[in-house]
């Protein structure tokens, strides 16, 4: 029987089996659409039918207790009978996971009941995984996923109990570590995935191997972690390609949970903001936010490579140690041109992104960013539609205390969050409400049939209470509280949807804005023209000593 979470996801384990399950059972093969050919796809339509009656086969070997030398096979069989809404929402967590993507747009994020599918890098990772447990035979699946490139899976461990995260040093110095090691120098991140096109791809072998690194495990193919050394890395990239890495090549659920992660990278002082306005923040996924690596967080990939220099440095002779110095001097001044090259790119990029995105981006950023998020709100103020950003921002600060919290907390605690989940009912949702949103009726009647489901109202008053007593009419506080944020997820979309169409076009063009935006950018070129007098002070200091160098 599959377990959940708080916030209703399945244990990332039963996932990753439904997953490879399915893949196992579901017919790939060739698709066109737009008079094109995606090869090695699967159509919405066939996941959803095979997870109405999935089968999960389990092959376990055992000795056998008559004859020491024999082994025991053991086959056992589970079926799977699903609704259609489940099976959708299952292939949906598939593709957050990143385990497929979209065939036909790979940027698109929602799984729709008609579209193309393919596995990614990372969906083969788990499936090699899950053949190698069950005994499953892969052999015939070999031909369909001999295109995708071979990746590196960082396996992150997870509490028994309730699926989340162990964020401890030690786990977390390692994924620290290979996310730098395998980081670009410049440019964007490299996305892993199916080439799937007209012209045939080059074929990769994607065999992989499980390997053990210290208490976390990693899935390898032939592509090898460069070692690389404090010199020879990336110290500066957003907040996205951070995310997207760990979303890309590690076994994280969501966004959500890589945004997690980078923000313990930065509490355990390996990452910082570039704009230190931003410190105490909660990192978003943004291409407009910029983080550095840290002298903490270059030790922590010296830890590994120390060693391996000291060695090499003992058996190279006194030539090859000068040759070794002149060829680490020049390494150095291409790293810092490079670097120095990605920043003013990334400097111009970005304020060609923020002219580009659309108006649901762009409220994002303004959301993101207190000062703006001020101003924005005394804009709705004057225009009479403040309750919109009130109801996003109390139920942001739902969701964080429902992040914060163990689901295997006391009930009482999860009682509490169901109370603040019924007061942002009242105060937003139900009718007469003080601060009544503008959503559909229906969707306002469904929310009001699940509430009186969820809650009773006793409208008797203690001693020293201050508001009416609520109990909760189900058996279970958390499912409940899940059903409720399902509902309160559609309504914040709605509302964001509303506020970037109505509100922010107008929003951006008031004075009070635009003021904002040209301090702003004054105080950008301000900090680029120093740090490029940095840079070519450090590239003059590095010539001389190049030049000294060869001349003795």
């Amino acid at each position: 029987m599959m377990k959940f979470t708080m916030d209703g996801r399945p244990f990332l384990k039963d996932i990753h089996d439904l997953f490879s399950a399915l893949i196992v059972q579901i017919p790939i093969d060739n698709h066109r659409y737009l008079f094109r050919n995606y090869t090695n796809t699967f159509s919405s339509e066939d996941a959803l039918q095979a997870l109405g009656s999935l089968r999960f086969s389990h092959t376990q070997r055992a000795s056998d207790p008559n004859d020491t030398t024999k082994q025991l096979w053991t086959t056992t069989t589970t079926t799977f009978n699903m609704a259609r809404d489940m099976a959708k929402a299952l292939c949906q967590q598939f593709h957050t996971c990143h385990l497929i993507e979209n065939a036909v747009d790979s940027h698109n994020r929602v799984f729709r009941e008609k579209g193309l599918w393919q596995l990614t890098p990372k969906g083969l990772c788990v499936l090699q995984d899950f053949c190698v447990r069950t005994g499953a035979d892969m052999t015939s699946m070999r031909k369909h996923f001999g295109q995708l490139d071979p990746i590196q899976l960082v396996r992150l461990e997870r509490q028994a109990e309730d699926d989340e995260l162990i964020l401890s040093r030690q786990n977390l110095s390692i994924v620290f570590r290979v996310m730098l090691s395998l980081l670009p120098l410049e440019g964007e991140l490299d996305q892993p995935g199916n080439h799937s096109s007209p012209v045939p791809p080059k074929t990769t072998s994607s065999t992989s191997s499980n390997s053990s690194v210290s208490s976390s495990s990693t899935t390898s193919s032939r592509r090898e972690i460069i070692p690389k050394t404090a010199n020879t890395i990336r110290t500066v990239f957003s907040s996205q390609m951070c995310c997207d890495w760990l979303v890309d090549y590690s076994t994280v659920s969501s966004r959500d949970e890589a945004e997690v992660i980078a923000n313990s990278f930065i509490r355990y002082g390996w990452l910082e903001f570039q704009d230190h306005r931003l410190s105490g923040a909660f990192i978003k996924v943004s291409k407009a936010t910029l983080l550095l690596v840290t002298d903490k967080g270059k030790q922590i990939l010296n830890e590994k490579s120390l060693s391996i220099e000291s060695e090499s440095k003992n058996k190279d002779s006194h030539v090859k140690k000068e040759e070794a110095e002149k060829s680490k001097n020049k390494e150095g001044l291409e790293t810092i041109s490079k670097l120095s090259k990605s920043l003013s790119l990334q400097s111009i990029s970005t304020t060609i992104i923020d002219h580009k995105e659309g108006n649901l981006a762009r409220l994002r950023l303004i959301l993101d960013d207190p000062q703006c998020r001020s101003l924005f709100k005394d804009f709705l103020r004057a225009n009479f539609c403040e309750e919109n950003l009130d109801f996003w921002i109390d139920y942001e600060s739902l969701k964080r205390k429902c992040r914060s919290q163990s689901p295997a907390l006391p009930s009482q605690n999860q009682k509490d969050l169901v109370e603040d989940a019924y007061n942002i009912w009242v105060t937003y949702l139900a009718p007469s409400a003080p601060s009544e949103l503008n959503v559909e009726h229906s969707l306002r009647q469904e929310m009001a049939r699940l509430v009186s489901s969820v809650v009773t109202v006793v409208p008797t008053y203690m001693p020293g209470q201050i508001k009416p007593t609520i109990l909760i009419s189900t058996s279970s506080a958390s499912q409940s509280l899940r059903m409720m944020l399902k509902w309160f997820d559609r309504v914040d979309e709605h509302i964001c949807r509303l506020m970037a169409s109505d509100s922010v076009p107008k929003f951006i063009k008031t004075s009070k804005y635009r003021r904002l935006q040209d301090s702003r950018e004054k105080e950008r070129q301000k900090r680029d023209t120093i740090r490029e007098a940095r840079a070519r002070e450090t590239r003059e200091v590095l010539e001389e000593s190049v030049s000294e160098n060869s001349t003795l």
